[in-house]
């Protein structure tokens, strides 16, 4: 039906940058998952317990499949190093009785300790979804009445962040030089990014994983209970 959804991207790798130097974030290793023997190199974790996100196997495992080069030499000048993105999504009411709404996409790192992940300062803007089933009653049950209109509103939310997360991909693929502060060092690297873990409610997630309607009997979590 031709219809149009504006979006909001803002410059990512610029963002993040900035937010990879912030000395009240990256500035104390109390703050940090760093390989407490080397912090440049790939993280370890020695307690044995799984308290923070990159405790889990799946960081190990990514760490291995990457096998990052942390050593310069004249052909390698950059040390690489692992940076996971977390990403938070949420729907937000933009006016009063929320007819409206817009839903922010915010990463931050797993760099950063758990202890951060509800501290919405840790987090830096990559644009905003506008709501694609935002439309009329009539619209919607006449895209219901037809199996190609069923689920468009799914369809297109994915199209929007798809649009939002192109920054993203380009920079997993080009490894673009990023400067990067942990503790009192900075230090130029060639980072790898891979996408960690995606947090929100559930609404969000269920629309991420496109597994139920949230109006089909889904129980309501508490906010502060993040999602896989």
């Amino acid at each position: 039906d031709r219809t149009t959804l504006p979006n909001f991207r803002f410059d990512f790798l610029s963002s993040l940058r900035h937010h990879l130097l912030r000395e009240d974030l990256y500035g104390d290793l109390n703050n940090l998952n760093v390989n407490q023997e080397d912090r440049w190199q790939p993280y370890q974790n020695t307690s044995g317990e799984l308290k923070e996100l990159m405790d889990g196997d799946w960081y190990r495992r990514t760490a291995l499949k990457l096998d990052p080069k942390t050593t310069k030499t004249e052909t390698h000048p950059y040390i690489d190093f692992i940076i996971p993105i977390k990403m938070y999504v949420d729907k937000t009411g933009c006016v009063a009785n929320e007819r409206f709404s817009l839903e922010p996409v915010m990463f931050s790192t797993a760099v950063l300790k758990n202890q951060f992940n509800q501290n919405s300062s840790s987090y830096f803007l990559l644009g905003y979804i506008t709501d694609p089933g935002n439309v009329s009653s009539a619209k919607k049950a006449k895209a219901n009445s037809t199996k190609e209109g069923r689920g468009r509103s799914l369809r297109d939310y994915h199209a929007c962040l798809k649009v939002l997360l192109e920054p993203l991909y380009t920079a997993q693929q080009e490894r673009p030089l990023l400067d990067v502060r942990i503790g009192n060092q900075v230090q130029r690297v060639r980072p790898y990014l891979p996408m960690a873990i995606v947090l929100g409610d559930g609404l969000s997630n269920d629309t991420l994983a496109g597994r139920v309607i949230y109006s089909a009997g889904t129980l309501c979590l508490s906010r502060p209970c993040f999602l896989l």
